[in-house]
């Protein structure tokens, strides 16, 4: 399970890929730009997860995943 990581881990480990407040901005427009319908980022017992590979592919895929 190394591609799945709380948001913390996430943001130690790759900080120069986004901001806090950048990721914060993606997971509260979740709806309408497709973070979380592509897996990215997962809500359990109200904690925040990060796909990593998924992640990737959501950035690469650019607005075409909105």
């Amino acid at each position: 399970m190394d591609d799945i990581c709380t948001l913390t881990h996430f943001l130690k480990r790759f900080g120069h890929i986004a901001t806090e407040s950048q990721i914060r901005w993606w997971i509260f427009n979740r709806e309408s730009n497709g973070i979380e319908a592509s897996g990215a980022i997962i809500k359990k017992g109200g904690r925040w997860y990060v796909n990593i590979p998924s992640l990737r592919d959501w950035i690469l895929a650019g607005d075409k995943a909105a």
